[in-house]
């Protein structure tokens, strides 16, 4: 990354997706703190991340260790939310709205 120079960076300007250009990304904060900045295709999930922001993540999480605990917080913290269970519940609606359209289209 050190290779690459620096460019200004319009944050007004909203960006294409490079492997889809009629999918615009959506700029957000990589993290809560909201230090840095990302670019993520909402339909794809690729992330594009500008000249040093990766040195700056990277740098959050030092060691193999730190990373381990990150992600273990995370991962605790994610679980004891309700996000799980409200995933179940749409995937179950989803299921169920599904299976009425082939019923019908079956009658």
């Amino acid at each position: 990354m050190e290779t690459y120079q620096t460019v200004k960076i319009d944050h007004d300007l909203l960006l294409k997706n490079p492997r889809s250009p009629e999918i615009e990304l959506v700029r957000r904060y990589y993290s809560p703190k909201e230090q840095i900045e990302i670019d993520e295709c909402s339909i794809t999930g690729g992330i594009w991340i500008d000249g040093g922001d990766l040195r700056q993540i990277r740098g959050r999480f030092p060691s193999e260790e730190d990373r381990r605990r990150a992600y273990r917080d995370f991962a605790i913290r994610w679980k004891n939310s309700n996000d799980i269970d409200k995933m179940k519940r749409e995937s179950a609606l989803r299921a169920h709205q599904a299976n009425q359209v082939t019923n019908l289209l079956n009658w």
